[in-house]
């Protein structure tokens, strides 16, 4: 399992919510994907808890990224990885992160998991 967390603009108490969610899905995951980051706010905070916590952080990686997402390159500089587009396909290359999934031990054997339904 891996998670995603991307960027909205939320109410207070949306965010709170938010950053709650964020600290299971970061407990729950074998690595995470950040596409945007500001300097500030829930997917920053959810980047640096995943660093926090050992586990891989993939960062999205493209031209011009700076300028309007400050938060992914902060990410980078403290240890994420880049996550940029195929050559070959231009799609995103998810190869390193389903390389780390692999690599990553999951925290509770599948079998010892609750069924969802």
């Amino acid at each position: 399992m891996f998670g995603f967390c991307g960027s909205r603009k939320a109410s207070e108490r949306g965010r709170r919510a938010a950053m709650e969610r964020n600290s299971v899905i970061i407990g729950l995951s074998r690595a995470m994907v950040v596409v945007e980051a500001g300097e500030s706010g829930g997917t920053w905070n959810a980047g640096l808890a995943t660093l926090d916590a050992g586990k891989p952080l993939f960062v999205a990686v493209y031209e011009g990224m700076e300028a309007t997402t400050p938060g992914n390159t902060r990410l980078l500089e403290r240890g994420a990885r880049g996550l940029a587009r195929s050559r070959r396909t231009g799609r995103a290359n998810l190869k390193p992160v389903k390389d780390a999934v692999a690599a990553t031990p999951a925290a509770v054997a599948a079998e010892a998991q609750p069924a969802l339904l």
